[in-house]
């Protein structure tokens, strides 16, 4: 809810937003949850929900698997490219992480902050 709330949204508006916006993420059954009686995972997809509540059209990650153990980064990344096709969001990751690279469209390699290669998808074979 806070970034509603930061943008003025009435309380109960912005508690149903951030409620179907958790729900819609699977975390319907966690809202009463305090941070640390989270995983790794769900702290993941509430930080996903927190990016996309206000209907960004871009979202900035970073680092956003670093934490995570294999699957929950490959279910992230999966949650990643399903807002991406439904919702028409971009992701912009910055990553060190050749997989999850792979997971996207387009990699852009910066050295020193210099673009040195730019590399475009489909990299990931795999069907969702």
């Amino acid at each position: 809810m806070v970034p509603l709330l930061i943008l003025e949204w009435p309380y109960s508006v912005a508690r149903r937003r951030a409620e179907a916006v958790l729900r819609e993420l699977g975390m319907g059954g966690h809202l009463l949850h305090k941070p640390q009686q989270l995983s790794g995972g769900q702290e993941q997809r509430v930080a996903v929900a927190r990016a996309v509540v206000t209907n960004p059209r871009i979202i900035l990650g970073d680092e956003p698997t670093g934490d995570l153990e294999s699957t929950s980064a490959a279910d992230s990344m999966h949650l990643f490219r399903r807002i991406n096709k439904e919702q028409g969001k971009t992701f912009i990751l910055v990553t060190h992480s050749r997989w999850v690279a792979e997971q996207c469209d387009r990699i852009v390699h910066i050295d020193d902050g210099k673009i040195i290669r730019q590399e475009i998808g489909p990299f990931n074979t795999n069907e969702e």
